[in-house]
C-alpha cells in the first residue's frame, strides 16, 4: 500500500490497540496540502505508537517499508505519556532523504534490525531509548559502523513511486533504492523470521537477490484507525 500527499502524517497509529503489520508499504511526501507543496501536517511517514493499553508485548511490526522525503521516517511515538508505551518491532525498512530517518528515543520496547537510514537531511536517528534493542542497522547512530554513498543503491530516481500499479494491484516495479550488485548492504543482516537469499539477509526495504518487489504488499490488520487524505 502506498501512502502520499496526506495532509497530516502518512501513517498515525498512535493511541490504537490491537496488532498491527505494515508490510511492504511505501510512504512518502505527506503533510502538505492540497496544492502538494504548502505545509500542513507533521508528514511523519509511519507514526507508529503507542497503544492506551501499556505493553511490553510486540503489538506492532513494520517490515519492507519504505519512508521518504517526510519530517521523519519512523517513530514510536507514544503521545510522551507513559500509559501508552508499547512494544513494537521495525525490520529490514528504509529512510531516505527525509529530515529524520527515525526516532526511538522513547520507553517503547523496539525491536529495530536489518534498516537503512540514508541522506536524511538533519539527522540519521534521534538515539535510541533504555528498552531498544537494535543491531544490523546501517546509516544510524551507535550501531553498523559503515559509511553509505549513493554507489550502494541501483538508482536513488524517485520517478514512478506513485505510478500505476502492475496488472496483479501491486505497488510499480521500480529500481528506487534497491541494492547495486555489490553492495556493502548485501548479506549483512540478522535472521529476522522474513524470506531472504544469499548468506544472511539484505539491510533494507529490498532483498537484492530477489529482483523484484513482493508481489501482494498490504497493510495487515486487526484494528486500525487512521483517518488520512489522498490515500489511492
Amino acid at each position: 500500500m502506498g501512502f502520499w500527499n496526506n495532509s497530516d502524517d502518512g501513517v498515525d497509529l498512535r493511541r490504537t490497540n490491537g496488532t498491527y503489520f505494515l508490510k511492504n508499504c511505501w510512504s512518502w511526501h505527506n503533510g502538505v496540502r492540497e496544492d502538494g507543496v504548502t505545509k500542513a501536517g507533521d508528514g511523519e511517514c509511519y507514526k507508529l505508537g503507542g497503544s492506551s493499553n501499556q505493553t511490553s508485548s510486540i503489538i506492532k511490526t513494520a517490515t519492507n517499508c519504505l519512508a521518504a522525503y517526510g519530517s521523519l521516517g519512523f517513530s514510536p511515538e507514544p503521545d510522551v505519556r507513559p500509559d501508552n508505551f508499547e512494544g513494537l518491532a521495525v525490520y529490514n525498512c528504509t529512510s531516505y532523504h527525509n529530515q529524520v530517518g527515525t526516532n526511538f528515543e522513547y520507553d517503547n520496547v523496539d525491536i529495530v534490525r536489518n534498516n537503512v537510514v540514508y541522506a536524511n537531511t538533519i539527522s540519521p536517528n534521534w538515539g535510541w531509548g533504555a528498552n531498544a534493542t537494535h543491531s544490523n542497522n546501517a546509516g544510524f547512530t551507535n550501531d553498523l559502523t559503515m559509511a553509505l554513498t549513493n554507489a550502494d543503491f541501483l538508482s536513488l530516481d524517485s520517478t514512478g513511486l506513485a505510478g500505476p500499479r502492475q496488472s496483479d494491484g501491486s505497488l510499480p516495479k521500480i529500481s528506487f533504492l534497491h541494492l547495486a550488485a555489490g553492495s556493502k548492504l548485501v548479506d549483512a543482516g540478522v535472521d529476522v523470521g522474513l524470506p531472504y537469499t544469499g548468506k544472511a539477509p539484505d539491510l533494507g526495504a529490498f532483498e537484492a537477490q530477489s529482483g523484484s518487489t513482493p508481489a501482494v504488499p498490504a497493510v495487515q490488520v486487526h484494528q486500525l484507525r487512521i483517518h488520512l487524505l489522498g490515500i489511492m
